[in-house]
């Protein structure tokens, strides 16, 4: 039975005068709304009420409520840090989803399949000012960690006209906490630049529905600055034609790590090369470890 318009449920639940089909809502009655019902087959010849207890057949068919009520975001937890140039998974929002229903309901499944985002500035930016837009599934502590969070975006999504449309590569479960990154163009423009991330809508997989009163909402407005100073630190091996981690700035080696493997006995050397990219003269010195006895640096 397909409702034609979805329906509150009240605290008496629903009833049948076939008496050949029954079904009685639980759970929270206050907040959900059930789109598609299919009920359970029962032998009792008298429809009865909802307090009687029916004598259930052999071999009834399964009972599926499927709750389409409010689902909302909430908690940006907007980070407040500037923004530099060449930033790499820089966090704007932090998405959380808050699911209405029983507990345990299918509604608590409900997937996310797309966000739209919206570059938002409060003074000029251009959509080459972010040069990739990525959504990433929290890993569980609710920290932004681009190493061990898991990207579920293509993590080449980019702006047109101050606007992305952005699909998971997997459709995500909607319990997951999520992040809205950018990547930041070397050449974005600085000083009255101001830039931000808002989500525009979010479609989730019918037939769970998101309540669209909650959209827009976004981020504060950043400044962008170039970064007065800026170590680039690359790496190799020695039989490596070229270096990797250029123009790439993290603290966790992400895209900057290379990993090789010996005998024993046999010398295995690593590279590294420093350039300053910040906009000041700086000095650099590089010390280190080694893991264990047999690494030197």
């Amino acid at each position: 039975l397909n409702l034609e318009t979805g329906q509150t449920i009240t605290s008496t639940g629903c009833r049948f005068e076939d008496p050949n089909f029954r079904d009685v809502m639980v759970g929270p009655n206050t907040d959900s709304v059930p789109t598609i019902i299919s009920f359970i087959n029962y032998n009792n010849t008298n429809p009865g009420t909802r307090d009687e207890e029916p004598a259930w057949s052999a071999d009834p068919a399964v009972s599926q409520v499927i709750w389409a009520g409010t689902m909302q975001m909430y908690d940006t937890n907007d980070p407040s840090d500037n923004v530099v140039r060449g930033d790499q998974d820089r966090p704007f929002l932090r998405l959380k989803f808050k699911p209405s229903g029983p507990p345990g309901s299918q509604h608590d499944e409900g997937i996310l399949q797309s966000l739209v985002i919206l570059l938002t500035t409060g003074l000029s930016i251009t959509d080459s000012d972010v040069t990739a837009v990525k959504i990433y599934r929290d890993d569980g502590n609710d920290v932004f960690e681009p190493v061990t969070d898991t990207l579920v975006s293509s993590g080449t999504d980019v702006f047109n006209e101050l606007t992305a449309d952005v699909t998971l590569t997997t459709p995500q479960t909607i319990t997951a906490t999520f992040w809205v990154a950018y990547d930041i163009s070397f050449t974005a423009g600085t000083g009255a630049t101001k830039i931000g991330a808002r989500v525009v809508t979010a479609t989730v997989i019918a037939p769970h529905t998101l309540d669209s009163t909650n959209f827009p909402f976004g981020s504060a407005y950043k400044a962008i600055f170039a970064a007065q100073y800026r170590i680039d630190g690359q790496i190799k091996l020695e039989r490596d034609a070229a270096y990797i981690g250029d123009d790439i700035y993290n603290l966790t080696g992400k895209d900057q790590t290379r990993i090789g493997n010996t005998a024993d006995g046999q010398l295995l050397s690593y590279y590294i090369r420093i350039e300053n990219d910040g906009t000041s003269n700086d000095l650099f010195t590089v010390t280190g470890t080694g893991g264990n006895a047999n690494w030197t640096i």
